[in-house]
């Protein structure tokens, strides 16, 4: 397995593999990164994605947290496509990022973790990252693949790691 930054000729193979349908994450993302806003990193097997995530160089959405941690890129959408969950795949991406933020200087990484995700918390407290106290509710619509718009409201806790 390797992980590489996004390039547009991955667009079509990440929608194939790890689908977003009307969501259009992926050239969102793409789109993003071209900015320089953010890093869109892709987990590859063979030939084949199997996880991504993105850094957020600017840190935290939440002002109050990006206030508390300046100078702290976020990682996030980290994912992995169901048939590899618990293979890796998540670490390998998440040290990758944690790289990258380390190369440009940066002393600290953060993430963000769902309170409903309590597998992704232990991982991420198993890696060395710690608990802010601090968390915030954002609301979205996700379209599934039958074109359906999902109300979600999601409750996320902050943490960080001294890299």
């Amino acid at each position: 397995m390797r992980t590489a930054t996004c390039v547009e000729a991955d667009l079509a193979s990440l929608e194939r593999h790890l689908p977003t349908g009307r969501n259009n994450a992926q050239a969102y993302h793409f789109q993003r990164q071209q900015t320089g806003e953010i890093d869109y990193l892709i987990a590859w097997l063979d030939d084949v994605p199997v996880g991504q995530a993105v850094i957020t160089w600017a840190g935290f959405l939440d002002e109050r947290v990006r206030a508390a941690v300046r100078g702290c890129p976020e990682i996030g959408w980290l994912g992995v496509a169901p048939a590899r969950r618990g293979r890796g795949v998540g670490i390998a991406l998440l040290q990758s990022a944690e790289s990258r933020i380390a190369a440009r200087g940066l002393r600290m990484s953060g993430v963000g973790v769902a309170t409903d995700n309590p597998r992704a918390a232990r991982l991420y407290e198993r890696l060395g990252y710690r608990d802010t106290s601090m968390s915030s509710e954002s609301r979205y619509t996700w379209y599934d693949d039958a074109d359906i718009g999902h109300d979600i409201v999601e409750t996320t806790n902050f943490l960080v790691k001294d890299l």
